[in-house]
């Protein structure tokens, strides 16, 4: 419930992680097409926007029009908004090494802030459900606004770093998808990166815990890990051995995801 790692605390992941991939794609097409920075800037807040508005409709009760039930910090949608924006501003940027190092920098830094930021009455690098900087961080800054059901739920504004670095783990993927290798040497070169992921991350959580709610470091390299893994394999038997046939219904569901997500949000099926 705390700490550790399911399969279903991946799936979030999975779709930050697949995010970041189609941003290397699009941005490179916008780029070929000589796109200002400014054009792509607004194109990326503007989207950011939108999910962060759907997500206040679709776990927010945006649409019951009462403060007294309104979350406007609550979704998933409110995650990878900030997940997209800031790994756009990364990938605009910098190149593969330089989103490399801002990734690294963000989760180091992360990891600071939760050690290092006094929280009254519990101190400094505690990390219990409702004992943590993240949660405290969102407190102050959410005010009335801050919603914790039964049970502890994820933490945003510092886990900004954490969800950034999930997207740009993506980012990553894909540079490697656009480079000049092989296939087979591609499939490679994600399964090399997947592994190494999950090592560095196992290795991490020796000192940062993997912990989901919080969505800490040693989480975000873990599950990354694991979600480079799943497309590496995807990528094998699709684009290296060319089993396509199947993957149709799967395509379908990819390229309308953000209206499925509203759909079960917001109609009983």
């Amino acid at each position: 419930p705390w700490k550790g790692l399911h399969a279903f605390d991946v799936i979030w992941t999975l779709f930050m992680f697949m995010v970041g991939v189609s941003l290397t794609f699009s941005l490179a097409k916008r780029k070929r097409m000589h796109e200002s920075h400014g054009a792509i800037y607004a194109h990326a807040v503007k989207r950011a926007v939108l999910l962060f508005i759907l997500g206040m409709i679709a776990q927010g009760n945006l649409l019951q029009f009462n403060l007294a039930t309104f979350h406007p910090f609550y979704s998933v949608l409110h995650g990878i908004a900030a997940g997209y924006l800031i790994a756009s501003i990364v990938t605009l940027n910098f190149n593969a090494k330089g989103q490399a190092i801002t990734t690294a920098i963000f989760l180091v830094s992360y990891w600071i802030l939760l050690m290092t930021i006094p929280v009254p009455g519990v101190g400094r690098g505690v990390l219990t459900p409702y004992g943590n900087a993240a949660t405290y961080v969102d407190h102050l800054v959410f005010g009335r606004f801050s919603y914790v059901p039964a049970g502890q739920e994820n933490t945003w504004i510092l886990s900004y770093l954490g969800f950034a670095s999930s997207v740009l783990l993506g980012v990553l993927a894909g540079e490697i998808l656009l480079s000049a290798r092989t296939k087979k040497g591609k499939c490679m070169m994600l399964y090399g990166y997947g592994a190494g992921l999950i090592v560095l991350g196992l290795i991490w959580s020796l000192w940062l815990p993997i912990i989901k709610l919080v969505w800490s470091s040693s989480f975000v390299l873990v599950a990354g890990g694991i979600s480079c893994l799943l497309m590496a394999t995807f990528y094998l038997v699709v684009d290296v051995l060319g089993y396509r046939k199947w993957v149709f219904p799967f395509t379908v569901i990819g390229m309308n995801a953000l209206a499925v997500y509203m759909a079960t949000e917001m109609f009983d099926f």
